[in-house]
């Protein structure tokens, strides 16, 4: 990485829907640019205790959504610069 790009510190935020390959992409991203790979769904299933669907089935998307909004907040606090995946909408 070189230029303007390697002197900011910007984050990379991959949304889409299930299935679609952000992990995939977010992986190669983080080697190409040689940024942190965060996987947000699997920081909000350690902070949930339990997997995805789960979490919608016992707390509802309300529940979900908030810490989908945490997770957001906090690498956009603490860290300078990562490849974060986002979840998909819905399981």
């Amino acid at each position: 990485m070189t230029g303007a790009m390697a002197q900011t510190k910007l984050n990379i935020v991959l949304c889409g829907f299930m299935g679609c390959g952000k992990s995939t992409v977010g992986k190669k991203l983080s080697q190409m640019t040689q940024m942190e790979f965060v996987d947000m769904d699997g920081y909000i299933e350690k902070r949930a205790g339990m997997k995805i669907p789960d979490i919608f089935e016992k707390h509802g998307e309300d529940f979900f959504r908030d810490l989908e909004h945490e997770k957001a907040w906090l690498i956009r606090t603490t860290l300078h610069r990562a490849c974060d995946v986002a979840p998909a909408a819905a399981p």
